[in-house]
């Protein structure tokens, strides 16, 4: 398969410094097409600023002096938001027949790559993720269907690109006039067609839309370390209410570098 693998990114130095390490130093990362999506400072429909130049800069120079084979490095003109930047990265399915999507907050095994792989060899009717918040068992071979909607670290096909493409379409032409920041005080908030405006969330709704099942592992190959989150998670409280403080910090096993197959 022709496959691509995308860095979602904007003004977080820190973690994406901590992903970038993890992507360098995983199986299989010198073998796949890498695209990086930075976004830009100023959203051009409320005008308002959310970020530094030094704070871009910052992460400029990660992906810059990076050792990950990346193909190109697309930095926006103005803020367009995660939910646009996602629409962009998945419009590689139009030239590749797998892509990885990564946000610049999770760190992932030495394996993960290669069992994201795996997974979407095995399972082409999903879409899944080799991560989750809490281990359930010790089966390291087990995967599961889930109702997680976040797609930090996901695997998506072409051919379910293909069934969605159409209205995420219409979602991606819909969220262009808004800012994403300010979503909540937009009608795109109250709008029936769009229930919601993260774009994670409207991904996952059209692909079970069209019968596509997510999937992920009862025992986690990556860890989320987004604490101060742009969106997901703002406070502690919300953070360990959703038992974020107890992801189990072993991510990479040695068993990993001969599984060949998964169950379900």
């Amino acid at each position: 398969m022709k496959i691509a693998s995308a860095i979602m990114c904007f003004k977080r130095p820190d973690y994406l410094k901590e992903t970038i390490k993890s992507l360098e130093d995983a199986d299989e990362s010198n073998e796949l097409d890498w695209f990086v999506f930075q976004d830009g400072a100023e959203n051009k429909i409320s005008g308002e600023v959310y970020a530094t130049q030094s704070e871009l800069d910052a992460v400029a120079s990660i992906i810059n002096t990076s050792t990950l084979p990346i193909k190109e490095f697309i930095q926006q003109d103005s803020n367009i938001s995660p939910s646009q930047q996602r629409y962009l990265i998945l419009s590689l399915l139009n030239e590749y027949d797998l892509i990885y999507v990564f946000e610049d907050d999770l760190v992932v095994g030495q394996h993960y790559l290669r069992l994201l792989r795996i997974m979407a060899e095995q399972f082409p009717n999903y879409t899944g993720i080799m991560n989750r918040h809490t281990n359930v068992g010790n089966d390291k071979t087990a995967v599961e269907v889930c109702g997680f909607a976040r797609l930090w670290g996901h695997y998506m096909n072409s051919d379910t690109y293909g069934k969605i493409k159409e209205l995420y379409a219409e979602y991606y032409e819909f969220v262009k006039g808004f800012d994403f920041h300010q979503r909540r005080k937009s009608k795109l908030v109250r709008n029936p067609r769009v229930p919601w405006v993260l774009d994670d969330i409207v991904i996952n709704k059209l692909c079970r839309k069209f019968g596509v099942g997510k999937l992920w592992p009862m025992v986690t190959r990556g860890r989320y370390i987004g604490r101060h989150g742009m969106v997901a998670f703002k406070t502690r409280k919300y953070w360990e209410r959703k038992g974020m403080h107890k992801q189990p910090q072993i991510i990479t096993y040695e068993s990993d570098a001969s599984l060949k197959a998964f169950r379900m």
